[in-house]
């Protein structure tokens, strides 16, 4: 069984970081034969060049242009309809995918045929050296683990994700609705459903951050809490989960950065050593 690899760029991206994180598919123990390249709306001429060559060179990668900027969500479900194999690999345009990442993510497709969705572990690194890991984003590995976990935050890691193409494009894929957010209202709607996913133990994944990542974040803190509502709108989630969720989340955005810094790293990730 091989996947296919559905890689998102858009108008900010950086076309070196786009060179690494396409390379990490390239250089998978084992191979994707199909590697969709998706551009939400326009690109940096440098960039579409970049893309070019590689499809020039690589038979197997192909490359679209969305009209107009639609959204990570839209840009990701285009790529996944064009997809010719059963599994798709979601690919960020800055993340390092480790070599045996797709192996350990097919075999364990491989072992539980009931599985819609399989991610991983994912370590963070800071200042563009992905030999420096800052922490890991640990989220649980078995079903029932996942499915409590989700009420208070994701449970997957979503640059790590795998889906299998029948039931994605059966669900209606990514929310588009949910510009930020889209990876959890997809995995919510999924496990409520009776839909399985697990998560590997193995991190698969290095994740870049940078200096305003945790501003970012913040500023999300409306959409965010809107998710939230969402959720307790359509039944996933209780009103003490709903509290205790958008309570959390006004507190990070009102800490300052140096302490919220700190404890997502105490708290929402594994420090490394």
């Amino acid at each position: 069984m091989v996947c296919s690899a559905v890689v998102t760029v858009y108008s900010g991206t950086n076309p070196g970081y786009f060179t690494e994180a396409l390379e990490s598919v390239l250089g998978q123990t084992q191979k994707s034969d199909d590697i969709i390249i998706i551009a939400d709306g326009a690109i940096d001429n440098n960039l579409d060049k970049l893309i070019n060559e590689y499809t020039n060179r690589y038979k197997h990668i192909t490359f679209e242009k969305l009209p107009k900027n639609a959204g990570a969500a839209a840009a990701r479900n285009h790529g996944a309809s064009l997809a010719k194999n059963e599994l798709i690999a979601i690919i960020d345009d800055d993340d390092i995918s480790l070599p045996e990442r797709f192996s350990k993510q097919i075999a364990e497709f491989n072992r539980d045929e009931s599985l819609t969705g399989v991610g991983g572990q994912l370590a963070e690194f800071e200042n563009n050296d992905p030999k420096k890991l800052t922490s890991i984003r640990k989220v649980p590995t078995e079903h029932s683990e996942i499915y409590q976990f989700s009420k208070r935050r994701s449970p997957i890691n979503d640059p790590t994700m795998m889906w299998q193409k029948t039931v994605f494009i059966k669900h209606g894929g990514y929310p588009e609705g949910w510009r930020r957010g889209m990876d959890y209202a997809l995995v919510m709607s999924l496990l409520v459903q009776g839909h399985k996913i697990a998560n590997l133990e193995d991190i698969v994944l290095h994740y870049r951050i940078d200096s305003d990542n945790l501003k970012r974040r913040g500023a999300k803190l409306g959409q965010k809490i809107a998710l939230q509502k969402y959720f307790l709108q359509n039944g996933y989630i209780s009103t003490k989960d709903f509290t205790a969720t958008s309570a959390g989340l006004v507190a990070m955005k009102i800490v300052p950065p140096a302490v919220k810094k700190m404890l997502y790293k105490r708290f929402l990730r594994g420090v490394t050593k």
